[in-house]
């Protein structure tokens, strides 16, 4: 079965950023075994912003929002 594909873009300056990294992703993927391929990408770095800025493009974010969430139509 596929894997539903998790992009996580994240701040460290931002407490809500460290915590669900630190605490919400590792317990998700706990949870989710084998369903769940969990990637980070840090946005104080430069190529991840830009990744970043990609996708928020390609998916219509205009908003600048602390956290987004986009899921596909099918898993």
């Amino acid at each position: 079965p596929q894997k539903l594909r998790v992009l996580f873009f994240y701040s460290v300056t931002f407490k809500e950023c460290r915590k669900i990294l630190n605490e919400h992703l590792p317990q998700l993927e706990e949870q989710n075994k084998g369903q769940l391929q969990i990637s980070t990408y840090d946005i104080g770095i430069e190529d991840n912003y830009l990744k970043l800025l990609a996708l928020e493009k390609k998916y219509g974010v205009n908003e600048n929002e602390s956290l987004i969430v986009v899921l596909p139509t099918t898993f």
